[in-house]
């Protein structure tokens, strides 16, 4: 990831109530030992490292907080009015801003993997940003950009805290997102309450996969996409050729995606589009 600007200075003492808390939030929950801990250190000792702020807007007094929540969180709540502080730009976009929080939040304790990927989809968003640009300005592979995402979104809601508090990174999240939500339940207690290693859970995961469809219904998925092909008869061999080519594509495609194995007839279709299938062969792969 791109370093941060400099600070524009330091305060030694910014007023806590003239801080705006709501805007670039990265990390937003923490587990409750490490924040019981932060309480007792703070108290002690006073905040050590300072916040990071964004100067306020010209029409505005307050500094939007970049980084830094839970210090003045319990800054506060220890009734002290003040808080030391860097000051960054006012001219600094909204995404120069959230990758500034999430550098400072990764140098201190690193962010949980759905709170990675929020900040990653905002940003793709905000600037229109590629999936190969976004995991540049992280410095962090397009792949495991692609597998945060596609976990933050496949990954059954009430599991996706559990799993940021055990500590979980990316390829066990991957693994999970494999899974029906259904089966993620069922893993993730097995997993929890048995001590899985990622290996193991890798096992799990494919043979759950595995037996989500017997191999016929797959096999019939293939043949009836082939076999629908209208082939040249002037060259009936590179036609099929072409066609098989193009169905290897598209199934190494579909295991990338990691989707489940009874969309593949419906995947087959949407792909490629054809008008040549035959009238009622669309549906949902069924087993036999």
């Amino acid at each position: 990831m791109d370093a941060p600007r400099i600070a524009l200075r330091y305060e030694p003492a910014l007023p806590c109530r003239l801080i705006d808390v709501t805007q670039y939030r990265t990390r937003t929950q923490r587990n409750p030992a490490a924040l019981a801990a932060l309480h007792a250190s703070i108290q002690q000792h006073g905040v050590l490292t300072p916040i990071w702020v964004q100067e306020p807007a010209p029409d505005a007094d307050s500094f939007p907080l970049i980084a830094g929540f839970g210090r003045l969180d319990c800054q506060v709540s220890l009734g002290r009015e003040f808080i030391p502080a860097l000051v960054f730009s006012g001219n600094d976009s909204r995404t120069q801003c959230l990758g500034h929080g999430v550098i400072e939040n990764c140098l201190r304790e690193p962010l949980p993997w759905h709170m990675q990927a929020d900040v990653i989809d905002e940003m793709a968003a905000l600037e229109g940003l590629t999936l190969s640009k976004v995991a540049q300005r992280f410095g962090i592979s397009q792949s495991l950009c692609s597998k945060l995402l596609g976990a933050r979104a496949r990954i059954a809601p009430d599991l996706q805290e559990p799993m940021a508090e055990l500590g979980w990174g990316a390829r066990i999240v991957d693994l999970y997102a494999k899974l029906t939500e259904a089966q993620q339940r069922e893993t993730f207690a097995s997993h929890v309450a048995e001590g899985w290693t990622a290996d193991r859970l890798g096992n799990e995961v494919a043979k759950l996969r595995n037996k989500t469809i017997p191999a016929s219904a797959m096999l019939r998925a293939v043949v009836r996409y082939v076999s629908s092909a209208k082939l040249n008869p002037e060259r009936p061999f590179e036609a099929l050729m072409e066609r098989l080519q193009r169905l290897g594509k598209a199934l190494r495609a579909f295991e990338r995606k990691a989707l489940p194995l009874n969309e593949l007839d419906a995947y087959l279709r949407r792909l490629f589009n054809d008008d040549d299938e035959p009238p009622g062969a669309a549906g949902a792969l069924v087993p036999a």
